[in-house]
């Protein structure tokens, strides 16, 4: 049986042409024609192989679509992703700015009226120091003048001694004189010290005794020891205080060494406990006579020595031992530095 031409596979489908085939293998059968059918069937085969090809090109170009799609959204989704998070760092980057921008605005701010403030507190602090050298000048102008006054006041004091005859009389010229003296020595040291609020000890008891020393004219016969603290005291208590000493001394010089006898007087200023000082006077002399009842001696200095204790709202004791000793404790007054009146601009 002579083969069957089959059209070209362009004019047909391939389902067409594998029917085609599987008929004419069913034909050759019959036939009995295998020499046709084992040719036909190699053509059937041979189509099949070309279909599974076919299919098998289609699925790998149908899966290189997939994944090439796949691909495209995956970069559709990271350059998404990547211009969120550039919007984003824009963003931050824009409120970061603008951030620092209200910061350096609020700074600037704050740093001009730190400036302004600052001007003024100087200013404020600068009329407060001239109104503190001001005051400070008046102050030491004051005990400049009372100073002179006193000076006057002993002038006038010596003038009137040298026409009185009463010894007595005389006597209380002259203590009178001791007294303002010891006064117009605290008001010239506040005249000459930078501080015009207190008075440094050791160098006012020092002239005070000096000054009695030489009224009285001991000489080499009395010997002065001093045992002074280094401390200041408010004129408030300063005045008392070196009256009390006056008094004491005066005392001593008077009666502790009759007959130009020789003896020492110890002058001791020193703290006692938190906050007080204790002020003695003592000598080796022949100290208060048998029976002495300082409540009943009529005694001026005695008297003001007691009462120039209570000023300071000290205590006062009076005692023989050795020759006469006489203690006042008191509590010390608080100061206070006017430079602490100034503001701190910083």
């Amino acid at each position: 049986m002579n083969n069957i031409t089959i059209p070209a596979y362009g004019q047909r489908t391939l389902i067409n042409d594998l029917g085609i085939y599987r008929a004419l293998i069913a034909t050759d059968s019959l036939l009995g024609d295998n020499a046709s059918e084992i040719v036909h069937y190699k053509k059937y085969t041979a189509l099949l192989d070309s279909n599974f090809k076919v299919t098998k090109i289609r699925q790998a170009e149908e899966l290189q679509v997939l994944y090439e799609t796949e691909e495209k959204e995956n970069q559709i989704a990271t350059l998404n992703q990547q211009a969120k998070q550039t919007l984003l760092v824009k963003n931050l980057t824009l409120a970061g700015i603008a951030a620092v921008i209200i910061i350096a605005v609020l700074l600037y701010r704050q740093s001009r009226l730190r400036k302004k403030s600052n001007t003024v507190i100087t200013h404020k602090n600068e009329q407060l120091q001239q109104l503190l050298d001001d005051k400070e000048w008046l102050l030491k102008e004051i005990h400049h003048r009372v100073k002179n006054n006193l000076q006057i006041i002993m002038s006038l004091l010596n003038s009137q001694s040298v026409y009185i005859n009463n010894d007595a009389a005389l006597t209380a010229i002259h203590d009178s004189q001791r007294r303002v003296h010891a006064i117009s020595l605290i008001h010239q040291k506040l005249y000459q010290s930078e501080n015009v609020s207190a008075i440094a000890m050791p160098q006012y008891i020092n002239e005070l005794v000096h000054y009695l020393q030489d009224s009285f004219d001991t000489g080499n016969k009395i010997i002065f020891e001093q045992a002074i603290a280094p401390v200041e005291l408010d004129v408030s208590q300063a005045i008392p205080l070196g009256l009390i000493i006056n008094e004491g001394i005066v005392n001593t010089l008077k009666y502790a060494f009759p007959n130009g006898e020789k003896g020492t007087v110890c002058v001791s200023l020193q703290n006692d406990g938190d906050n007080f000082l204790l002020l003695k006077l003592s000598d080796d002399g022949i100290g208060l006579p048998a029976g002495f009842n300082i409540a009943t001696h009529n005694s001026l200095g005695f008297d003001l020595i007691q009462g120039l204790a209570k000023q300071l709202n000290g205590s006062f004791n009076i005692e023989t031992n050795h020759g006469l000793v006489i203690s006042t404790r008191f509590s010390v007054l608080a100061q206070q530095s006017p430079d602490k009146i100034l503001v701190d601009a910083e």
